[in-house]
Parts: C-alpha cells; sequence; structure tokens
C-alpha cells in the first residue's frame, strides 16, 4: 500500500492483543528471525529491529491484554508527548514479502500492508507494566496497557529512545545496552 498524502495518518490495526513473555511482532510473512539478540547495537530496549526482517515489540505485562494501534504515515508525525514511553528505529521492507503483525503463539496475523522502501518506526506505550499489578481478568476485560506503532518513510537512522518515564521501561533499555545480564 503506498501511503495516500491526503490522508497523512492511516490506521491498519486497532484492538487487542494478548502478550506472552512480554512479545509480540512485526515480521514477514514466513520468517521467525528473532533468535537470541533482537536488540543488538541498539539503545533502546522496547522495539527491538536488529533483524532485518522482524520487529520485536516489548510489552510491560508478562501475558495478558494490550491494546495495540499500528498506523501508516505519510510524513514524520508530531512527537505526542502524552504517551510515557518512546522509541523508535529503522526498518527496511524488502522488495519480496508480506509484512504483518503477529503474536507470539503465532495465532494473529494481520497484514500491514507496506511498499519496499525503508521507514521509522515509532513505538510508544502509556502504562507500561502497570497491568502486572491487576488481575488477569480483571485487564483482560479493560487493558491498561496502551501502545502505537507508527510507520512513515525515512532515511535509515539508528534507534534512539525519545521518552522514558517508568522503571521497567528503564530496565529494557539497560538491558538492551548490556548494562544488566
Amino acid at each position: 500500500m503506498t501511503i495516500d498524502s491526503a490522508h497523512p495518518m492511516q490506521t491498519i490495526f486497532d484492538g487487542v492483543l494478548y502478550a506472552h513473555y512480554r512479545q509480540a511482532y512485526i515480521h514477514i510473512k514466513g520468517t521467525y528471525d528473532f533468535a537470541e539478540n533482537v536488540r543488538k547495537g541498539q539503545v533502546n530496549g522496547l522495539l527491538g529491529a536488529a533483524y532485518p526482517t522482524t520487529l520485536f515489540l516489548t510489552f510491560g505485562l508478562h501475558s495478558g491484554a494490550v491494546r495495540l494501534s499500528v498506523k501508516l504515515a505519510s510524513l514524520p508525525p508530531d512527537l505526542d508527548e502524552s504517551w510515557e514511553e518512546i522509541v523508535e528505529a529503522p526498518f527496511t521492507m524488502p522488495e519480496t514479502g508480506t509484512l504483518g503483525l503477529s503474536d507470539w503463539e503465532g495465532q494473529l496475523w494481520y497484514p500491514i500492508p507496506i511498499a519496499p522502501g525503508s521507514y521509522r518506526v515509532r513505538f510508544s506505550a502509556q502504562q507500561f507494566g502497570e497491568a502486572e499489578e491487576v488481575p488477569e481478568s480483571e485487564n483482560d476485560l479493560n487493558p491498561i496497557e496502551r501502545y502505537e506503532v507508527i510507520f512513515w518513510p525515512a532515511a535509515r537512522q539508528p534507534d534512539q529512545i525519545l521518552k522514558v518515564t517508568r522503571p521497567a521501561a528503564q530496565y529494557w533499555h539497560d538491558f538492551a545496552q548490556g548494562n544488566i545480564r
């Protein structure tokens, strides 16, 4: 899909995703390219982009429901400071393959129709880790943690942390940087 400049932001997915082991993925269908170090060489620990066909999303909640939206933008989006955690990383969509959102078990596959090329990806979170304090049955009815992924065309640049507010998120940044083992 080519991003329509008349509609600078298009929502591709907006719903509930079930996290397992704090994980979900955006990857090329048929690839499961995320072995040990999905954050190798990165400063951010929330959006692993070390493998060329995979984005590794890290949630605060170990297991249970999170609210997630995936959007495509034609231009770099304004920074929305209402998000508590914000990171960015590069992603290159190859000439062949279908990109999609997948849960840990592979039961969910939701296509993300983007054209081949170089993209910047912003991953933002609200209430990162807060759902750990709520019974799973209660959280599943109304997910506490919210996440947003936005893709837009951009030249490849290193990943970066734009905002961090919670110790749980800082832990993953420290882990990615090799400060925690």
